[in-house]
């Protein structure tokens, strides 16, 4: 039964420590939530928080472990800076309306539409990869 039940998730692999750079016409894109979407039955999704190089690692289950061997779909989505105050709880209501509309004024890079969604998204890559994962994005979302 032990067997059967790990053969169900995921066939026994090991996330493979997976990272990578993601860049917008050539510049790295930072502050983006890079997600790859398995196109298999049987894998896992993996996800990563781009730094201000435009950097990430994958997770899987843990922290930064990787992702599943596989074909994966790529999305990103624009998420902006996490601030100290973003990352607390604010329980006054005129804190949170004030916050929100400091955070709709922050500077965001925008994407193209199709990077943002499963069934648009031009970009594949299977895992593992040979050295960093690359993820160029451009305006036209091509």
């Amino acid at each position: 039964m032990i067997l059967v039940a790990a053969l169900g998730c995921g066939g026994g692999q090991k996330p493979i420590p997976t990272s990578g750079v993601l860049t917008l016409d050539g510049e790295p894109l930072a502050d983006a939530r890079v997600t790859f979407l398995p196109t298999s039955e049987g894998g896992r999704m993996a996800w990563g928080q781009t730094d201000s190089l435009g950097r990430f690692r994958l997770t899987t289950s843990n922290t930064g472990d990787g992702a599943l061997p596989g074909q994966y779909k790529i999305t990103v989505q624009v998420i902006g800076p996490v601030t100290e105050a973003d990352a607390k709880i604010v329980t006054d209501h005129k804190k949170i309306l004030a916050e929100r509309d400091r955070l709709l004024k922050v500077p965001r890079k925008e994407i193209h539409a199709n990077y943002k969604t499963a069934d648009k998204t031009p970009l594949k890559q299977e895992i593992p990869a040979e050295g960093d994962v690359r993820v160029p994005l451009t305006k036209t979302g091509t």
